[in-house]
């Protein structure tokens, strides 16, 4: 990681870029936060670093994540330095780009959705490969 991500205000997307899906997704979120930027609502304390792990393993190794394990379910560590895995990273990375806080935000006031995100983004993780050729339906 460089030496912006040692700043308490940084979360730490890992992402696996070969994935077409995963790559799709984590464009929109950039794009998202840098329109968000462009209006001047971006928040400067909410700076996220993304980082694809198809690309290196050494930051996974420098925060003690299996790549095994980072290429089944997305890991954050969030600005706090807390690893979030999974529903829960998806949350923490929606929590700081537009139009996914308010989303986020009443997702984690109904207790009952949690169990059904994490069964419905497991799921999707496990096949992300096949629902992006169409496998899936």
């Amino acid at each position: 990681m460089n030496a912006q991500t040692n700043k308490q205000s940084i979360t730490c997307v890992f992402f696996d870029g070969a994935c077409p899906l995963c790559s799709k997704e984590v464009k929109l979120y950039k794009k998202l936060a840098a329109n968000d930027k462009a209006r001047g609502k971006y928040n400067d304390d909410a700076d996220i670093e993304w980082i694809d792990i198809s690309k290196s393993k050494t930051e996974l190794k420098e925060e003690g994540i299996k790549y095994a394990d980072a290429m089944q379910l997305m890991h954050v560590k969030d600005a706090s330095g807390i690893h979030q895995v999974g529903i829960d990273a998806v949350l923490t990375v929606w929590d700081q780009i537009p139009y996914y806080r308010k989303l986020s935000k009443f997702l984690k006031r109904v207790p009952l959705f949690h169990p059904l995100l994490d069964k419905a983004y497991r799921f999707t993780a496990r096949h992300r490969l096949k629902i992006r050729k169409g496998e899936i339906k």
